[in-house]
């Protein structure tokens, strides 16, 4: 495949906005990406599970060794009484494909953002501390020629883009710029809200199992082992209809964040190790807090050739599990699209929508009630939930029409096999996984094998690719999943095989890059505090 001069914005630096980069500078574009954050974000000590089709298009990645370097140590959950005793406990199901809670790739959330930019490194543009400010469309020319005229807020020189991609979350300031609409427009609160930050290990932390406690007045704790020295904390308060809190979700600061969370957790005592908990929160620099919400776009996830992926197109909330896997998907399969329509990103953009969106809603749909459930109001409520879970762990209930339903949507789910241009070994074996996982899941009850797939909905478009003034970026067809990448051509000269990306994890990483493509020190380099616009 020739290398060519697609020229491509990403808004954002978090999992589906690598992704995306990754596949699309394999076949050829020239991408640069956006992180508003002066550095690789702070995902707190937020864990990322990856489940379904996620788990090959990492595999076709090259990553899979990595990511199980760096995978916690973490083999069940155990819920948790007032006193500290255990009261159910549901082990990980050693099954890829019928996860539970723990999923058997569960990485730190940092350890994944650091592993995928040390992937695209090479390849990739990346500049911190910048983001749009203005964002058109260029009218002077056809409009097959036309591109995306982008100004950026903090320096960064104004350009013009084939195609920008806003991957920048939930409350996407892309998203916003291009509908013109608040950011909660597109957002369905789901009745909570959580925040995330990582403390030291305690004696009584356990060393394998997460540990989970309800407290009346819809609180809950949530201790994650991710190191033999740190616990990953997500403590979550839902029913109260305070407007603070969402004021403080969409604008902070970090302290007012932290000071409501204490507040809430200290008015009636939240009993266990609330205290030790809260004291950490406190000092932690790695806090973050959201709302529990999903993204329901109320339009198109494009607009002609500016497109949305990831949390910024279709949050699932943190309560499906299935945020990480959604992003790495859907950022494979745009990439895919858009090198399957060569010349018309158009309709690039509307098969993409096409093939995730039946994804997106299977995961995106809850069983009713079910935050309020797993966090209720009462003393009683609370006592009644850990009955049930006592009642379920003891006689292995969960695994009665798979282990956690809300969990195992879309496990079965096969990514279309696009046949890219073979620049690292590992991607030349791709559609040989995809076909393996096809003949394993051919004979399971409900298995969506072969649906989903370019060739099931995307458009009969006949358009050729634009060749004349380099413009065309095109890996071949795609075809079914039994059938392997092509090699090169004579003509198609392969990049050197990148690196494999380091192992290390949290506690070995070193100090991270900071802008880590070749580019001009003037577009990377932010201007000094006094010269932000």
């Amino acid at each position: 495949m020739h290398h060519n001069n697609l020229n491509v914005l990403i808004c954002g630096g978090g999992v589906s906005a690598h992704v995306a980069a990754f596949w699309l500078a394999e076949a050829g574009a020239t991408v640069t990406i956006v992180e508003k954050e002066p550095g690789p974000p702070k995902h707190g000590g937020q864990c990322a599970d990856i489940r379904g089709p996620a788990i090959m298009v990492m595999e076709g990645m090259g990553i899979e060794e990595p990511i199980k370097a760096c995978r916690t140590k973490e083999v069940g959950l155990q819920k948790i009484g007032t006193d500290g005793s255990v009261l159910a406990t549901f082990d990980a199901s050693h099954d890829e494909k019928a996860q539970g809670f723990t999923s058997e790739y569960e990485v730190r959330r940092s350890d994944l953002a650091r592993i995928l930019q040390d992937t695209i490194q090479d390849d990739v543009k990346l500049v911190y501390d910048e983001w749009i400010k203005d964002i058109d469309e260029d009218t002077s020319v056809e409009e097959d020629k036309r591109q995306v005229k982008v100004s950026f807020a903090n320096g960064l020189p104004d350009a013009s883009y084939d195609l920008v991609i806003g991957a920048d979350g939930m409350a996407s300031h892309t998203r916003s710029l291009v509908t013109g609409r608040p950011k909660r427009d597109d957002t369905r609160g789901l009745g909570g809200y959580c925040a995330y930050f990582s403390m030291p290990r305690g004696p009584t932390d356990s060393m394998d199992h997460s540990r989970f406690y309800n407290a009346d007045h819809g609180r809950s704790i949530l201790l994650r082992p991710i190191s033999e020295s740190e616990m990953s904390v997500c403590i979550a308060l839902t029913g109260h209809h305070d407007p603070r809190l969402q004021d403080a979700a969409d604008n902070g600061p970090v302290q007012r964040q932290k000071a409501l969370m204490e507040e809430y957790f200290e008015l009636s005592d939240a009993g266990w190790e609330s205290h030790r908990i809260l004291e950490a929160m406190k000092l932690s620099e790695d806090f973050s807090f959201q709302e529990i919400a999903q993204v329901h776009m109320r339009t198109s996830w494009s607009w002609d050739k500016i497109v949305f992926v990831g949390d910024a197109a279709y949050a699932p909330s943190p309560v499906t599990g299935m945020a990480t896997s959604a992003a790495i998907y859907g950022a494979y399969v745009l990439a895919g699209e858009i090198g399957n329509h060569p010349g018309d990103i158009p309709a690039a953009l509307h098969s993409y929508e096409n093939i995730m969106r039946p994804y997106v809603e299977d995961i995106q749909q809850l069983p009713y009630g079910a935050v309020a459930m797993a966090n209720p109001q009462t003393s009683w409520g609370v006592h009644v939930l850990n009955a049930v879970a006592a009642t379920v762990s003891t006689l292995r209930l969960q695994r009665l029409g798979g282990y956690m339903p809300h969990l195992t949507k879309g496990e079965d789910k096969i990514p279309p096999a696009y046949n890219w241009a073979p620049a690292h070994a590992e991607l030349t074996t791709l559609n040989g996984i995809l076909s393996t996982f096809k003949d394993q899941v051919a004979h399971r009850p409900g298995a969506q094998v072969g649906s989903g797939g370019p060739a099931a909905v995307k458009p009969k478009l006949e358009q050729p690719a634009q060749t004349s003034e380099g413009k065309d970026f095109a890996p071949q067809p795609s075809t079914p999943a039994a059938q392997t990448s092509p090699q090169p051509s004579s003509s198609q000269t392969p990049r050197s095989p990148a690196p494999q990306p380091s192992p290390r994890c949290a506690e070995q990483a070193t100090s991270p890059v900071q802008n880590s493509a070749p580019a001009p020190a003037q577009a990377l380099a932010p201007p000094a505090a006094a010269d932000k616009a």
